[in-house]
């Protein structure tokens, strides 16, 4: 379901898709950094986990994609990590 909602996105505006990865990266980020000041609390500390899972899912399968246009080279690096 939000893969197609991604690729049609992408394929029709991908200025718009960039602008929508950054904020749901900014939103995570900064999930991660509330759970990290109020310490090991596990409520607070596995939000942001389970918020980042399908997006780092979207962005891996996105770089697996041959019509993925990164570099082959940085692509590579960016899955092994």
């Amino acid at each position: 379901m939000y893969e197609f909602a991604y690729k049609e996105i992408v394929d029709e505006s991908p200025q718009a898709m960039r602008a929508q990865e950054q904020r749901a990266l900014d939103q995570v980020i900064g999930l991660l950094r509330a759970a990290a000041k109020s310490g090991p609390a596990l409520a607070k500390s596995s939000r942001p986990l389970f918020q980042f899972a399908p997006a780092l899912a979207i962005f891996l399968e996105d770089l697996k994609s041959p019509e993925n246009k990164l570099p082959p080279p940085l692509r590579a690096r960016a899955l092994s990590r």
